[in-house]
């Protein structure tokens, strides 16, 4: 039997079945199942529950997946503090490069483009980047507390284009992340605000 499959029968806490679903989504998807094709039933088998008991958790497909991989996204940033605006933002960028360019990257940024008419799907979208953003703030937060930012400087103002350049080479261009973008467009963002002092 595949590893994958290899999952207990007996979930039974909502714990257990949330981890359980999670962790079959994102193997559905690290396995070669495009993010369109995923399926609640296919889903649930491989995590070893109902249908029933994840349609009561998360009611659509959408945002089953969405839940899944907002989850992995969370555990993969992690907000540095090298006592520089430029250090941290190469870091950040690096990482969501690696991460953005991961199968479980680049789904996460297909669903979050996807038309829905669905408003829970579209308040999780949003709910989802409003976080991650608060998230990043303080990197920018403390480049003003040292002086090195011009105060006024909002922090989506510096984090948004850079994020943006790398999701539009994913998703749209297909343009390479290759490993000197993170700091050319540090370098871009950066000059632009520093107080210079």
């Amino acid at each position: 039997m595949p590893e994958e499959l290899s999952v207990s029968s007996q979930v039974n806490s909502t714990t257990d079945i949330v981890t359980s679903v999670r962790d079959a989504v994102l193997s559905e998807i690290m396995n070669g199942t495009p993010v369109h094709a995923v399926s609640v039933a296919a889903v649930a088998r491989l995590a070893g529950v109902h249908e029933t008991s994840v349609y009561r958790r998360w009611k659509t497909r959408e945002r089953m997946i969405l839940d899944a991989l907002t989850a992995r996204s969370e555990a993969s940033l992690v907000v540095p503090d090298h006592g520089s605006l430029r250090e941290d933002l190469t870091d950040l960028m690096k990482q969501a490069c690696d991460y953005l360019g991961s199968p479980i990257g680049r789904s996460l940024l297909q669903m979050s483009v996807v038309p829905t008419d669905n408003p829970a799907v579209g308040e999780a979208r949003r709910l989802y980047f409003d976080t991650r953003l608060r998230a990043m703030a303080p990197v920018v937060e403390r480049a003003i507390t040292r002086g090195e930012v011009q105060p006024g400087i909002a922090a989506i103002d510096v984090l948004e284009p850079l994020f943006a350049s790398i999701q539009l080479r994913v998703i749209l261009t297909g343009m390479p992340i290759t490993p000197d973008l993170p700091e050319r467009l540090v370098r871009v963002v950066v000059d632009g605000v520093l107080s210079g002092r």
